[in-house]
């Protein structure tokens, strides 16, 4: 009986106040309205200077090394590998050096016996190293990316990483990505929002109540919305990994996985999956979506290495802001 009477008391005050118009509330006043929100520049983050200065502060990192090098001969096979840091052992013949490294680009060895520095020596690939024996070349391996990925609650047995060299092309295509991204993020905001009745008064029901024109989403309503928007921003990430000049691995049970051959630059090292609601969901279940996104730049002859785990997993609307619109109320 109660709800009987509260429905039609709003019925009488709508026909009295005219036709009803549903407005979204807008709780940052920017004006989006229910047909979407309008297009949107967008603010790209600037790289860090390098993966050794991000290490100090990403999660995601776990070290910053320099790759192996070999020392080659008049004859195949070369010496090596030896690890390129100070005081390593470099074995040749046997004798074994000291390795000291001073400045990056030049290294001594020490000899073991007398305790005479050789060199300096140059630290690039193809350098002469000329010892009183012999005359070597050093061989430096190029840069590479390596680490793990680790979620309890995975919904699919592998999961694709792609390793995106920040060049002008691809700067573009991140450029469209982000407006992808902040596009579906103001929509399910919208999506989301409270509804407002416009020329419907508020309603004193029963026993003192108050009956706001304002109508909630329920929970069901805000679930369906964010399954649309991750549909959405997977199928956008899809459509950026197959227009972008990109490097992909595939990370399978064990959870590994290795970019090598890197030349020296920025990179973007991505990946999306599902997750399950909880380990004990079946395998391809749905919850949310994982976001994995690091901005490093990786100089040359360094080898970096992380870790992706559900600790430094990010949400996707969270990756890239909208620029300030000066035409816009609040921004």
């Amino acid at each position: 009986m109660k709800t009987s009477l509260r429905l039609t008391t709003l019925a009488l005050a709508a026909l009295a106040a005219g036709p009803l118009a549903a407005e979204p509330i807008d709780p940052l006043g920017r004006g989006e309205s229910a047909s979407g929100p309008p297009p949107v520049a967008l603010t790209v983050d600037a790289l860090p200077a390098a993966a050794s200065e991000l290490a100090a502060r990403a999660p995601e990192i776990v070290s910053v090394s320099a790759t192996p090098f070999y020392l080659q001969g008049a004859n195949p096979p070369p010496w090596g590998p030896y690890a390129y840091r100070n005081g390593a052992p470099v074995e040749l013949a046997g004798v074994t050096y000291g390795l000291v490294i001073e400045e990056p680009a030049a290294f001594f060895l020490t000899d073991p016996v007398s305790g005479r520095r050789l060199g300096p020596f140059a630290g690039a690939d193809g350098a002469a190293v000329a010892l009183p024996a012999t005359n070597l070349t050093l061989v430096r391996l190029p840069s590479t990316l390596s680490g793990t990925l680790a979620h309890e609650r995975l919904a699919a047995s592998s999961v694709t990483l792609a390793l995106v060299p920040v060049t002008p092309l691809n700067r573009a295509q991140l450029q469209q990505l982000g407006r992808a991204f902040v596009e579906l993020t103001q929509r399910y905001g919208v999506e989301t929002s409270p509804v407002a009745f416009e020329g419907l008064p508020t309603v004193r029901g029963l026993y003192g109540r108050d009956y706001a024109p304002i109508a909630q989403p329920s929970a069901a309503d805000i679930a369906r919305a964010r399954r649309k928007a991750d549909l959405g921003a997977k199928a956008a990430f899809r459509a950026f990994l197959s227009r972008a000049q990109l490097l992909t691995a595939v990370c399978g049970k064990d959870g590994r996985f290795r970019f090598g051959g890197l030349a020296a630059g920025a990179y973007v090292l991505c990946a999306m999956a599902d997750v399950r609601a909880n380990p004990s969901a079946w395998q391809g279940s749905y919850a949310t979506v994982a976001t994995w996104w690091v901005n490093l730049r990786i100089e040359a002859f360094q080898a970096v290495a992380v870790a992706l785990t559900a600790e430094n997993a990010k949400d996707w609307q969270e990756l890239f802001t909208a620029a300030p619109n000066p035409d816009r109320p609040g921004g």
